[in-house]
């Protein structure tokens, strides 16, 4: 029972968080605008590179061990939670003084825009605070102590959204360079309170011994060092797409500060809009690798195809909905949100390819449940490759919209490979009939939400907030008719809420 309220309250929390991040963005970008959050962008995926490197996947081995052998001696867990924080302290530390000493040679690679260069500065100061507080969170979810690291972060982010607002409003009236201290800044706010909050709860009364258990050290590391590769490989590709988008818009005919603006509208609007069903389905991929590794323990094969086609089905119908209606009304939806209707077109194109990524997210559940974390990195490492030639194709000749047409190509990409991948691993997959009647009332609602559209104008906020209340419910009312969702599957899904 420990796992499974684990599971579910970092899962709420994980909704939560997102939520609430999801409102912070709209926020964020109305301050900023287009051309201020495309600086951000671009500086903070070099941000999280650093972080990934100064972490160096410690945390995750931490809680690993600790949950397998803290409870056998927990003062030697305590003393691996002290090693770890001081060597991700001195390491993080060294990091960024090797960064900055090659800085000069890569500034203007990294940061072609003083602007982006100015709010990746301020982000520094938070990397030895997340390295820490990070392993903090480790030893708490290693020790089943769930509620402390689910706090922390929830009011890391109350934090770190208050904080931002705040800044970015006062400085937004000096200029936009010193308005992008406030993100920044708010990140450092955030984590820093939520350290804070985890040394609060820490058990300070043991005894620390320098020594520790033979092969402790190599244990950690050969658990860390898989997780960071996989991570670096993964931060390296979203800090290349940061790079080479702004300058194949410039390639296209754009001025460095258009390409700019328009890199922050596909990805500060039209890329929060089409990840809003992430809320749902990274959570059903939390939940659904204990599962998957139940089943796997038992070598049942065939609870394991039922329990994919079940998650997969779960994604589709929490993903479909969002798809209508961003199809429907993303022009009227970015007016009214973020106040720049010329995105709609963007996450019209992203849309379509929206359910395909909604599904890879579930299948990267499944084969971590399945003891294989290594097969998603393979099959987002080939598509990634598909994407950047894409992007250096068909961006200088069409723009930005070239762009949007090589991530939905990516996103297509990664959910037929993952799915080419999983039927090896599974030999065969299990689906039923209700997956077509899913699809039917997704077409169903897109064709009576077209109507609708068509009687009242959705550029009236009224009209298009009816609209999307519209499509929903007429979604739901078509799965229930058609069978798309059973009375079984709604009593599994009452009796997760209960618990």
């Amino acid at each position: 029972m420990s796992l499974l309220y684990g599971t579910l309250l970092m899962s709420f929390v994980s909704f939560f968080n997102r939520i609430l991040g999801f409102v912070y963005q709209v926020l964020i970008v109305r301050l900023l605008g287009a051309e201020g959050i495309g600086y951000y962008n671009m500086a903070y995926p070099v941000f999280v590179f650093l972080l990934v490197i100064s972490t160096l996947g410690i945390p995750l081995a931490l809680s690993q061990i600790i949950a397998q052998e803290g409870f056998k001696n927990r003062a030697y867990s305590k003393n691996l939670l002290f090693f770890s924080i001081i060597f991700l302290l001195l390491f993080s530390i060294a990091v960024l003084e090797l960064f900055f000493s090659l800085l000069p040679l890569i500034r203007h690679l990294l940061f072609p825009s003083e602007y982006s260069f100015y709010a990746f500065l301020w982000l520094i100061p938070s990397i030895p605070v997340i390295a820490v507080s990070s392993a903090l969170r480790g030893y708490f979810i290693g020790s089943l102590r769930w509620n402390i690291p689910a706090l922390a972060q929830n009011i890391e982010q109350i934090v770190r959204i208050l904080v931002s607002l705040s800044l970015t409003s006062a400085f937004i009236n000096v200029s936009l360079k010193d308005a992008l201290r406030g993100p920044s800044l708010g990140v450092l706010a955030g984590e820093t309170v939520g350290l804070l909050v985890g040394i609060l709860f820490l058990d300070k009364k043991f005894a620390l011994s320098w020594m520790l258990p033979a092969g402790y050290l190599k244990k950690i590391f050969s658990l860390a060092i898989p997780v960071t590769l996989t991570r670096v490989m993964a931060t390296l590709l979203s800090a290349l797409d940061a790079l080479l988008i702004p300058k194949a818009l410039v390639l296209s005919g754009l001025s460095f500060r258009e390409a700019t603006a328009t890199y922050g509208l596909f990805s500060g609007v039209a890329m929060t809009l089409l990840l809003t069903p992430a809320v749902i389905t990274n959570t059903l991929s939390t939940t659904l690798v204990p599962g998957i590794a139940e089943a796997l323990g038992q070598e049942n094969f065939s609870l394991i195809r039922s329990r994919s086609f079940y998650a997969f089905k779960l994604s589709l119908i929490a993903g479909l909905p969002v798809t209508a209606i961003l199809l429907l009304y993303a022009a009227p939806l970015t007016a009214l949100l973020f106040k720049y209707p010329e995105a709609g077109q963007l996450v019209v194109i992203l849309a379509v390819s929206g359910p395909f990524l909604y599904w890879y997210q579930t299948v990267t559940g499944i084969f971590q449940g399945l003891s294989q974390p290594q097969t998603p990195f393979y099959i987002l490492l080939g598509a990634s490759g598909v994407k950047i030639l894409c992007l250096l194709l068909l961006t200088p000749r069409i723009g930005i919209t070239g762009t949007c047409l090589s991530f939905a190509l990516y996103h297509f990409l990664l959910f037929i490979l993952s799915l080419f991948a999983l039927k090896l691993k599974l030999r065969t997959l299990t689906y039923d009939q209700t997956l077509l009647k899913v699809i039917f009332a997704f077409l169903g609602s897109l064709g009576l939400g077209y109507g609708f559209s068509k009687f009242f104008s959705p550029t009236i906020p009224f009209n298009l907030v009816s609209g999307i209340l519209f499509v929903g419910t007429s979604y739901l009312l078509l799965l229930l008719v058609l069978g798309g969702i059973t009375s079984y599957e709604l009593s599994r899904l009452s009796r997760l809420f209960k618990r």
